[in-house]
């Protein structure tokens, strides 16, 4: 297992090469471990990235431009495939991933998936910058999944005392798929 850390004064957060998955994600000064730590009688990974789809593909399969069909799996591969790391400045970390021939069996398109981590005092910042290589539309989703210790040690015990933030008000939209399982009608539901 191939981990990388970065930290500040107020967090320590380790990062595996396998997935770019979150791995830990630590209080400096009380050591509390805010992430999940995976239990394989429970859910395993602890906050994998997701790409090219995000959830289940009917069948576990798709149709690519050519109309070939490829194989697939829940939350596409990006979770089972080793990302090269490309930098860590001691606060921040970026890993990538892109079409070699391993992958293009998986999903037919020229890409590039960057997974970022940055530290800015008791934030952490966990961005993917997706790119198109290729000269046709690639249809793709990215999601984020990450595990939380809820309740943490020694916090209260009401679920109801704790919350996810976001930085400001987020609808989510859900892409409607054909009788295929395909996700060509454009079609979003609110």
């Amino acid at each position: 297992m191939e981990l990388e850390r970065i930290s500040n004064q107020e967090l320590e957060v380790e990062v595996n090469a396998y997935g770019a998955e979150l791995w830990s994600v630590k209080d400096v000064r009380t050591r509390r471990q805010y992430l999940w730590q995976g239990r394989p009688d429970i859910w395993e990974l602890r906050a994998p990235v997701i790409f090219p789809y995000c959830g289940r593909i009917k069948d576990f399969k798709f149709y690519g431009p050519d109309g070939k069909e490829y194989q697939g799996q829940n939350h596409g591969f990006a979770r089972f495939t080793t990302h090269r790391l490309r930098e860590n400045t001691g606060e921040g970390m970026t890993w990538r991933i892109e079409a070699d021939e391993q992958l293009r069996r998986l999903y037919p398109y020229e890409f590039s998936l960057e997974t970022a981590y940055r530290l800015d005092g008791t934030d952490l910042h966990w961005t993917y910058l997706v790119k198109n290589n290729g000269d046709r539309d690639m249809p793709f989703n990215v999601g984020y999944h990450p595990g939380f210790i809820c309740p943490f040690e020694g916090g209260s015990q009401d679920i109801g005392d704790y919350a996810l933030i976001f930085e400001r008000e987020e609808t989510p939209i859900q892409l409607i798929s054909d009788d295929q399982g395909q996700l060509r009608t454009g079609e979003e539901r609110i």
